[in-house]
């Protein structure tokens, strides 16, 4: 315990002494939470680098979604063959049903063996182009699928692409399961 020797000194200096200590504890603590979140900082500038390279990997592999064999994916072109037991003009109608039936795809051009199909706007991509390919073979018909993005320069799709594919081909693959 401190005696109070009724100095006037002591008296004025507590006050201040205990305001410079509050200031200290309020600045240390403001440099903490700085330093802390300059950590974070580098941590978020050295990790998300290093995590879109590897989702970029990943994706331009194939290696994130389902049906990563018949499904070839480089960086944002998406392939993807399979065959069907039913006729070419079978799949055709398939496919064109599908389209009619998502209202982001549209039918741009079709002829004998090829369909030209546009994937619209959504919340990953600005839009893709479709290209169907159906081959008569002996067992029914080969069906090549690719799809590209609108824009050249895009390296990662997250999946749209795939997912386009696997929406314009189910109907194919479902009818192709049928009795």
């Amino acid at each position: 315990m401190i005696e109070d020797t009724g100095d006037k000194r002591m008296r004025v200096f507590r006050p201040v002494h205990y305001a410079v200590a509050g200031a200290y504890a309020v600045l240390s603590s403001v440099a903490s939470v700085v330093l802390n979140l300059g950590v974070l900082a580098s941590a978020l500038v050295v990790g998300l680098p290093i995590a879109a390279v590897a989702a970029f990997v990943l994706l331009s592999k194939g290696q994130l979604g389902k049906g990563g064999k018949e499904f070839d994916t480089t960086g944002a072109t998406t392939r993807a063959t399979m065959t069907s037991p039913l006729p070419p003009g079978a799949v055709k109608e398939i496919i064109k049903g599908n389209v009619r039936d998502h209202e982001r795809f549209e039918l741009l051009h079709e002829d004998q063996v090829e369909l030209l199909i546009k994937a619209g706007v959504s919340a990953f991509t600005w839009g893709e182009d479709i290209v169907v390919r159906l081959h008569p073979v002996a067992s029914g018909t080969r069906i090549e699928a690719e799809c590209q993005h609108k824009q050249r320069t895009a390296i990662v799709d997250f999946g749209q692409s795939r997912r386009d594919l696997q929406q314009v081909l189910r109907g194919v693959s479902s009818a192709s399961e049928q009795p």
